[in-house]
């Protein structure tokens, strides 16, 4: 709440923190804020490979069809020409896809395309992996029966099963996502690509269990058919002993033909088990990585961008084998048939001129052996499920083993937690519309302006904004004195406008919060006005109370004094009564107690979340309701000022027990609205008042209230002249009050104060990043709080906009702090650091980690996130003006000797990896510094993972396209 005019233009530090052209206004094209050159580079490589993928894969199938090159086996090239297919469906569902949603500026169509392409992707990498192992094991039969190929009708029927199996396993996928609405965005990427799942064991089971049928089993089935054929190869030269037990002697030709087709088979179990542990060893090793040892947020980056190149080539997988197996010159043959031979099955063989043995007792004898090969093969059918089961169970005790002897404490720490969702695991970054960006050249920001910015919020990595409000006001108290909830003001745009913003927010996975004010309106609303004449049903929309009258004078009915001063109560001459406003005179209050009211601003908040609102802030919620008795306040002590409203005890007229009611009421209009799709609409309330009181609004009677109410501590009772200990008591003041099962969050600047820099000074803005970021709960950014920026009015910022005349002077720093000199200086900046504790936001230890405060001196602060099996974090800020030393082994005695610096503030001497002894070591004044344990941390050049997974792309389209050349040549 704005609580006074003046003071909210002094405490307003405005101006955009943005980087723009030195031409001023930059252009708005939707979606420009998401199609950034990486991801352009991406989606071209994207592009190269599927179109390499297809050619290869149409040339394989066109090559299996009619080329004399085609497999001898019909089985073969059947499971050849399977592959291909399947090849061809990985290659549009995850190569082609994912660079279309890469380049896509606007996508209509939400949760149906995203289940089914979710489902694609399954469907195709279940039945490339199912046939691959399927050809595998066709190889081993040829190996063991070399003389006995598996027919056509056989594999046809197995083709049939691995195509319904892989649909069964792959349906999951239109089941347990949530659904995805509106145009695309950030999110129906994700769902796609990694995927949102309805309940959270989902998050654990499911991967787990398409790790096991997609890559340890089907491994396990390979290793061990090929481990057979070795074996079977290995004994090949032993004379062949048939049911009679005669030797089958001096059969030179025979035994060549054996020898050939079992060498063949072998090279091509060779090729596949090869290309198993090329394309997936790798993927799914990460995955198991990602999954299960839970590395922090840098190293997981990497892993999900290699996993992601790593990935993309499995639709190359048949070219690669078809090539590789050709490159095998059939010259077996043309040595065979040159010594006069010829050999087209067993029972046209003839004899060589060195057997003693009749034609007809050879016929007889090798039919007999047929015989005994059919009868064993027919065996072996049994015991293949036989095999498989018992690979199965000796895995799962494998696992039961492995289970038992390691400690996966990591693991359990986290499982333990209860999972966060998007608004506790993230930062919310508070925009003052009027100074962030001019998109008109008006002088004044508007919607669209912060629309043209979205691009650097999401590289800010902010989860949500919300923004002061933008609704129809005469402006008298700069937006807070509302008088249409349901129309935008025409000064920062249109509905179309505010929609328009909210798709382009969303696209960027940033979630859109409203300040909405529901004790008071603009006494220009039609309401009050209606009110006013006892309109029906407006008649006591607001709080209307006769006068008091003491010796035939009119007296207002308490002694209450409004917050801008004077009396809290207003006569109106028309209807002959007072209102109540508890701020400004032009803003009375509604009355909570009219059952029409209530309903009325119920509907408001209906109308905002049917329109893609992710959620409201409700502003200075703790005067909802007054005394039901109406009785007068007391002063605090007799000599104070009573035309002063800070010297009253004020429990007369703000947090009542019926504003946490209403409170509550209003929640479930949240929930009802997050249980229709699964997406969380989030109220934060905003009351300065004591701990206990604010504490109050997340639940009452046992029902839920706000998600969010601000913690306004470090703003209410920590400023720049605080010792640690103060420091210390309003963090465990919070933790230690907080109901059991919900989350904190730390507001350090907002509208209604000054800024940072001006309440701490330039110099610990860093350090109060710190703390705001990296305690347990829910970030709170005011808007160039990340930069550093100072008290003042409206700086251009190289762009905030092309009008000359602003609606507040321009601030004389601007050449100096802004963010496009902070961006690209090669030095150490604010936005720098912000930067770096973003990213360490996102590790496990953040996350879920505990997180203990110490006071190490008077003027030196610290505390520590520690989770088990995961990097520890300290952080420590030097509050004093003197350079101190820290010694932290006297307080933490489980750290090792010397800790890495991950993050430094721009006033400290030290710098990301440095080393830093937990005995003593030295900080400048108003230093700052963020240590791990980790042995190593990102260097302090900005440098994206992705990076390197463009050049990892590249590279392994070029060998494949050089690969396919000269398979080409040696065709």
């Amino acid at each position: 709440m704005m609580v006074a005019m003046n003071a909210s233009l002094c405490a307003e530090a405005a101006g955009s923190p943005s980087m723009a052209d030195d031409g001023g206004r930059e252009p708005c094209s939707a979606p420009a804020p998401t199609l950034t050159e990486e991801r352009l580079i991406r989606s071209v490589i994207l592009l190269a490979m599927a179109l390499v993928s297809y050619t290869s894969n149409v040339y394989v199938l066109i090559a299996l069809k009619f080329s004399r090159f085609k497999p001898k086996s019909k089985s073969m090239a059947f499971l050849q020409f399977h592959l291909s297919i399947a090849d061809l469906l990985v290659t549009i569902f995850c190569l082609t896809g994912d660079s279309i949603w890469g380049l896509s500026v606007q996508w209509k169509v939400g949760n149906a395309l995203c289940k089914f392409f979710k489902f694609g992707q399954m469907l195709s990498l279940h039945l490339s992996t199912f046939i691959l192992v399927h050809i595998g094991i066709d190889r081993f039969m040829a190996v063991r029966y070399p003389i006995r190929s598996i027919s056509k009708n056989t594999t046809s029927r197995a083709i049939c099963g691995i195509w319904i199996l892989s649909t069964i396993l792959s349906l999951p996928q239109i089941f347990i996502f949530r659904v995805t609405k509106g145009p695309f965005n950030e999110e129906f990427y994700q769902c796609v690509t990694h995927g949102f799942y309805q309940e959270p064991w989902q998050e654990l089971v499911y991967p787990v269990f398409n790790i096991f049928t997609m890559f340890v089993l089907p491994l396990a089935l390979l290793v061990n058919s090929y481990t057979n054929t070795i074996m079977i190869i290995a004994r090949s030269s032993r004379n062949i002993t048939v049911p009679n037990g005669d030797l089958v002697v001096g059969n030179e030709n025979r035994r060549q033909f054996l020898e050939r087709a079992k060498m063949k088979s072998f090279w091509m179990a060779t090729v596949i088990i090869l290309v198993f542990i090329i394309f997936w060893t790798p993927y799914y090793t990460m995955m198991i990585i990602l999954l299960f040892l839970r590395p922090d947020s840098q190293i997981g980056e990497r892993l999900k961008s290699w996993i992601f190149f790593f990935g993309m080539p499995i639709s190359l997988v048949n070219p690669f084998i078809y090539g590789l197996t050709r490159l095998r010159k059939p010259e077996f043959k043309n040595q065979f048939n040159s010594s006069g031979r010829s050999w087209t099955s067993c029972n046209q063989t003839k004899l060589p001129e060195s057997s003693s043995m009749p034609p007809d007792q050879h016929k007889a004898l090798m039919s007999d052996e047929v015989n005994f090969v059919k009868n064993k093969s027919r065996v072996s059918c049994k015991s293949f499920v036989v095999m498989l089961l018992e690979i199965m169970c000796k895995f799962t005790a494998a696992l039961m083993i492995i289970g038992l002897v390691t400690e996966f404490h990591a693991e359990s720490a986290v499982l333990e937690q209860k999972p966060l969702d998007w608004w506790q695991r993230g930062v919310f970054y508070q925009i003052y519309p009027r100074s962030f960006k001019d998109s008109n050249g008006d002088g004044v920001g508007d919607l669209r302006g912060i629309a043209e910015k979205v691009w650097y919020l999401k590289d800010l990595g902010v989860s949500a904004i919300w923004f002061n409000p933008i609704f129809d006001s005469p402006g008298l108290d700069l937006g807070y004195d509302i008088s249409n909830y349901t129309r935008i003001d025409p000064l920062f745009g249109t509905l179309e406008d505010l929609e328009y913003l909210r798709d382009a927010l969303h696209k960027a996975g940033i979630r859109l919060l409203l300040d909405f004010v529901p004790n008071h309106t603009s006494d220009e609303h039609p309401w009050f006005q209606w009110s006013i004449k006892k309109v029906d049903p407006y008649t006591n929309y607001y709080v209307w109370k006769d006068a008091k009258m003491v010796n035939g004078q009119r007296k207002p009915p308490t002694n209450w004094i409004s917050e801008f001063g004077g009396s809290m109560w207003k006569w109106n001459d028309e209807r002959q009564q007072y209102f109540l406003h508890q701020f400004h005179q032009k803003q009375p209050d509604l009355n909570y107690e009219c059952k029409e009211l209530v309903q009325e601003m119920m509907d408001v908040v209906r109308f905002w979340l049917d329109r893609g609102v992710d959620g409201l802030r409700l502003d200075a919620i703790n005067f909802m309701f007054e005394d039901p008795l109406w009785r007068d306040q007391e002063l605090l002590a007799p000599d104070l000022d009573p035309n002063f409203f800070l010297n009253y005890n004020r429990s007369r007229t703000m947090d009542q027990p019926a504003t946490y009611e209403m409170v509550t009421r209003f929640r479930e209009i949240f929930d009802s609205y997050s249980k229709k799709d699964g997406r969380t609409r989030v109220m934060m309330t905003e009351a300065y008042t004591t701990l206990d009181k604010t504490l109050g609004f997340y639940q009452y009677n046992g029902k839920p209230g706000a998600h969010m109410p601000f913690n306004f501590f470090f703003i209410t009772h920590v400023n720049g002249r605080s010792p640690a200990k103060d420091y210390q008591r309003a963090i465990q003041g919070w933790m230690q009050g907080m109901p059991a099962g919900h989350s904190a969050n730390w507001v350090i600047g907002n509208h209604d104060n000054h800024r940072i820099a001006a309440r701490y000074g330039t110099d610990l803005v860093d350090g109060m990043n710190m703390i705001a970021l990296l305690l347990p709960g829910t970030g709170n950014t005011y808007y160039g709080d990340e930069i550093g920026m100072d008290d003042a009015a409206i700086r251009f910022d190289e762009g905030f906009s092309t009008s000359m005349k602003t609606w507040l002077p321009v601030n004389s720093n601007f050449w100096r702090l802004n963010l496009k000199e902070q961006m690209q200086s090669n030095e150490k900046s604010h936005y720098k650091v912000y930067k770096r504790l973003m990213d360490v936001r996102k590790t496990d230890t953040m996350l879920y980690g505990d997180v203990e405060t110490y006071v190490l001196a008077k003027w030196v602060f610290a505390f520590t996130r520690r989770l088990t099996g995961s990097d520890t974090y300290v952080v420590v800020v030097n509050l004093g003006s003197d350079t101190t030393s820290v010694d932290l082994s006297a307080f933490m005695s489980d750290l090792p000797e010397t800790l890495t610096v991950h993050t430094g503030s721009v006033n400290t001497q030290y710098d990301p990896n440095d080393k830093v002894p937990t005995g003593v070591f030295y900080m400048r004044p108003k230093a700052s510094i963020l240590l791990t344990t980790a042995q190593e941390v990102p260097p302090a050049a900005y440098s994206d993972s992705k990076t390197s997974g463009v050049a990892t792309m590249t590279s392994t389209s070029i060998g494949i396209i050089v690969f396919l050349f000269t398979h080409r040549l040696l065709l």
